[in-house]
């Protein structure tokens, strides 16, 4: 297989062309021209999982492709994605935009249709489906009225055709007033995925990594998938010894959670132990991007079917709903397997007391 870097540099050297390689897109290097990638993470098909069409950045900050167009740089966005999304923004701050879907192993092939190769590729795709104008989730079908994409179903280009001045697209995702702003920030971890105010990270003596869509290993720490709900909407963490967390915060912008009043809120998750028994899981609300944590609650989870679990965040440490940035940290004081879904936080109850520790 060939990566979309390894194909440009496979296309770009040989001609005595210099590459840069930047992930976080901050350099200041003087160039003729910036490709930028990004876009969804690979995943597998499934159910549905956002609520409206708008591309929400994962990893990368695409206000950079501003920075350069800023600079009279050119900029190529080529897309990666399972399905078409709301990217005006992005289309706006590119010269040209390829939707790339998602290439795989055979990255290679998005460079031969970027670079002049021997023997010549061209652009030959069309679109399968119609492009969104907006992020408002609906039909979009040809057939259907009314019908306003922003690219119809099929429409694509090559280098011999004579493209349409698209003009500043609008940047207003256009949405119902149930669907504006983020989803309920009280959704820490549902079918499979963070709430969309979250991130999810693993952690295990100081090393990170995002919490991918299938199994992984950390360390002492492996996570796999299980199926609560949905096809694989519940994770099963398996712990070696007693070190090793899943993260769920928003590591960049703190939330307001606030407006749960004084009676303040509960956490509330579903949890099983997959081989019977029980086991220990420590839950805190007040820890710190290092992983030290204030308060720990420890849950006894109980048998192999599901049940819920709830205790005030107040005895997480998690007090100032004003400024939360990590409202869960997983973790466990024992080795073993526990199996975990649907996280989040709901208003208090008030008859659920701490846990002894």
């Amino acid at each position: 297989g060939e990566s979309i870097l390894e194909g440009i540099e496979k296309a770009l050297l040989p001609g005595g062309g210099t590459l840069v390689f930047d992930p976080s897109g901050e350099t200041d290097v003087d160039a003729d021209v910036v490709i930028a990638v990004y876009g969804e993470n690979p995943y597998a098909e499934g159910i549905g999982d956002i609520r409206t069409m708008d591309f929400v950045p994962n990893g990368f900050d695409t206000e950079t492709l501003e920075t350069f167009k800023d600079k009279g740089v050119p900029v190529v966005s080529v897309f990666l994605s399972g399905r078409p999304l709301w990217v005006n923004p992005e289309i706006n701050d590119s010269d040209a935009f390829v939707a790339a879907w998602l290439p795989g192993s055979e990255g290679g092939g998005i460079a031969d249709v970027l670079f002049q190769t021997e023997p010549e590729h061209d652009f030959t795709g069309r679109l399968s489906f119609s492009w969104p104008a907006s992020a408002q989730p609906g039909l979009l079908n040809s057939e259907d009225a009314p019908y306003e994409p922003l690219f119809a179903y099929g429409y694509g280009l090559s280098y011999g055709d004579t493209a349409t001045n698209l003009g500043e697209l609008s940047e207003d995702p256009g949405l119902s007033e149930d669907l504006q702003g983020n989803a309920d920030p009280r959704t820490l971890f549902k079918r499979g995925r963070p709430g969309d105010r979250w991130s999810a990270l693993l952690a295990f003596e100081g090393s990170y990594t995002t919490l991918p869509a299938g199994a992984t290993e950390l360390a002492g720490l492996s996570v796999s998938r299980t199926d609560y709900e949905i096809q694989e909407d519940a994770l099963v963490m398996s712990w070696s010894e007693p070190s090793g967390a899943l993260y769920i915060g928003s590591f960049a912008n703190a939330v307001d959670l606030s407006d749960a009043g004084e009676a303040g809120l509960d956490i509330v998750f579903a949890a099983k132990v997959p081989d019977g028994g029980e086991h220990k899981l420590a839950i805190s609300g007040s820890c710190d991007q290092s992983g030290q944590c204030e308060t720990v609650e420890v849950f006894t989870v109980t048998g192999d079917e599901w049940a819920e679990y709830r205790a005030p965040t107040a005895c997480m440490g998690l007090t100032n709903l004003e400024h939360v940035d990590i409202p869960a940290v997983i973790g466990t004081v024992e080795a073993g397997t526990v199996a975990i879904a649907d996280v989040r936080l709901e208003p208090s109850t008030g008859d659920v007391e701490c846990a002894e520790q």
